[in-house]
């Protein structure tokens, strides 16, 4: 990654490098969090190389799933899917964000459709594979 002078000079103020509790300069940083405990999402994140620390977001997918595909019940498929990953992402963020105020928290979500219907997370193996 080639990051820019003035983009380096800003994660560097935003970011330490390592988190060391030690050093005052670095405890009135903040930190960056995701928040979410999926694997694939921290072997994403850790790809860019910068620290973060792993959260996970006390959110009801499944009860904000249906109140949002509620609200949008009229509007195209694909916008009511867009809508329920960004109200889940925005959720697990602001979950995460309301215990770490100082932090620079990042929520995210993935939603499959298959023909126009919204699939929740399998309950199990065999739920997975009936699908």
């Amino acid at each position: 990654m080639n990051d820019s002078p003035d983009e380096e000079r800003v994660l560097s103020q935003l970011l330490p490098k390592k988190i060391d509790s030690g050093d005052a300069a670095a405890t009135n940083r903040p930190q960056l969090i995701l928040a979410s405990r999926s694997p694939r999402r921290q072997a994403l994140l850790s790809m860019t190389g910068v620290p973060f620390a792993s959260i996970n977001a006390d959110v009801d997918e499944s009860m904000l799933t249906q109140s949002i595909m509620k609200k949008y019940d009229q509007e195209a498929f694909s916008n009511i899917a867009s809508n329920i990953v960004m109200g889940l992402a925005r959720a697990k963020a602001q979950s995460v964000l309301s215990s770490y105020s100082d932090s620079v928290v990042i929520g995210s979500d993935t939603v499959v459709t298959v023909d126009s219907s919204v699939l929740g997370k399998p309950t199990s193996k065999d739920d997975a594979l009936d699908r």
